[in-house]
């Protein structure tokens, strides 16, 4: 559980830290937009490999979380987070999890958040979106993004190798 709320800190943190000093606004996405918490929930699965019931505690309370911090969105996220993770869930379950598979899961989950962010951006008629709008949101994130959930990828595999993890043998 440890090397959970590390990882997970570290992406709370980076994810300040970056969206403080990265320009953040539609018209002026830096390449280096991040969602590493989003990429985390990935990430993080396998550690929770047997327990799914905690898995999506933790998740929910990560999106809490995140709405506190970042979006100011009382339980969106948490529940978006929640979503999220019964899908990495099913993923899990039913395909082999490489390098390759990481990146295109990854991609597949900042696309499910920002599409679903914007669904209910459209719906509640807040701001106006379009197509082009949102493509252009998530190409200037999923370089970063991808790059993190590669580079933690790596890292948990090699812990579990190292230390002999019997929990991370999904790797």
């Amino acid at each position: 559980m440890g090397l959970v709320i590390l990882i997970t800190g570290i992406s709370l943190i980076l994810d300040g830290l970056f969206t403080n000093y990265m320009p953040y606004l539609v018209n002026n996405l830096s390449i280096y937009t991040t969602m590493f918490t989003v990429c985390t929930l990935f990430i993080i699965y396998p550690l929770f490999m047997k327990n799914n019931k905690k898995y999506y505690l933790y998740s929910f309370i990560l999106g809490f979380v995140y709405d506190l911090f970042y979006t100011n969105l009382f339980l969106y996220d948490a529940l978006i987070f929640l979503l999220l993770a019964y899908i990495i869930a099913f993923i899990y379950k039913n395909f082999e999890i490489t390098i390759f598979h990481t990146i295109l899961c990854l991609t597949l989950i900042i696309v499910l958040y920002e599409s679903i962010f914007a669904s209910m951006i459209l719906i509640n008629h807040l701001v106006p979106i379009t197509f082009d709008k949102l493509f252009y949101k998530i190409s200037h994130s999923l370089i970063s993004n991808l790059i993190y959930g590669g580079v933690m990828f790596i890292v948990i595999k090699h812990s579990s190798k190292k230390h002999g993890n019997k929990r991370i043998n999904h790797f």
